[in-house]
């Protein structure tokens, strides 16, 4: 017959697949956004440029000829930043609930399990920095870089002699590939990284809100890492460490929590489970 640990670690594990598909469905939202914003910048970017002569061009003008097209792009940061709110908003109702229902059916009835406010872990996440920044500041870096790399090919493109045509389709990618190997692609990739380790940082936050409170039945958590070739060196030592629910110092060794499963760094896997005893 399993223990308590091993059916929590078991319930834990099947949990974090689920969340893994969930994460895949908002991203899937997210870039369906930015997909949309996308169409509408290259045919702004297109009558941006349909006037200009390449033996006139100067790399000085772009920045007042491609307003419009900086406007279209921080407009659709900023909706794809809100809907990501908003799915973090339902997701951390989601997981305190899910949180205090497994604790409860997997710990004997006189045990008192403590409930998290959603609203302290909804304004952790959004006040704890994540991989250096917050979660409001990033969508501004999101649409400054790809708004960089728009000016940097346009302007490089017209000194190398390209064509409009031949920008576009260096930015937007071909059509036979899906319009995947456009140089906007990289964008998305970093959109991706984005919407994955923000939802792992708020899965941490309810995490540690919920231990934290239940720090009396939990004693301690259990780092587990993803053991596949794209684990990195940093989470695989971490694999199978115990730490403290409530302040995480290591518990029987030297390595440090740092900032937790699932927040070590971009697209972080791990994963924190709660040992009752």
């Amino acid at each position: 017959m399993k223990t308590v640990n091993e059916l929590i670690q078991d319930e834990l594990i099947r949990h974090a697949v689920g969340l893994d598909g969930y994460s895949n469905n908002v991203v899937s939202r997210i870039l369906a956004i930015l997909n949309r914003s996308d169409r509408r910048m290259f045919a702004e970017l297109i009558e941006a440029l349909a006037d200009v002569d390449p033996l006139t061009f100067k790399a000085e003008r772009l920045a007042s000829m491609l307003a419009s097209v900086r406007a279209i792009i921080t407009a659709g940061a900023a909706e794809a930043g809100a809907k990501l709110l908003d799915e973090l908003r339902e997701f951390v109702d989601y997981e305190t609930a899910y949180l205090h229902q497994m604790l409860l059916a997997n710990t004997p009835a006189a045990v008192h399990v403590a409930a998290v406010s959603v609203n302290a872990v909804y304004a952790a996440a959004m006040s704890r920095p994540f991989q250096g920044v917050l979660l409001k500041e990033v969508w501004k870096d999101v649409a400054d870089q790809k708004m960089k790399l728009v000016r940097q090919a346009t302007a490089q493109g017209y000194l190398e002699g390209k064509t409009t045509d031949q920008i576009i389709r260096e930015l937007r990618g071909t059509k036979a590939k899906g319009f995947t190997d456009g140089l906007v692609q990289k964008s998305w990739r970093d959109v991706e990284a984005v919407v994955r380790t923000a939802l792992g940082h708020t899965a941490g936050n309810a995490q540690d809100g919920f231990y934290e409170k239940n720090a009396d039945v939990i004693k301690g958590l259990k780092w587990s890492s993803t053991l596949d070739l794209r684990t990195t060196p940093q989470c695989r030592i971490r694999d199978g460490k115990l730490y403290t629910p409530d302040t995480h110092k290591p518990m029987g060794h030297e390595i440090p929590w740092g900032a937790g499963p699932g927040r070590l760094h971009w697209r972080c896997r791990s994963a924190g489970y709660g040992a009752p005893v």
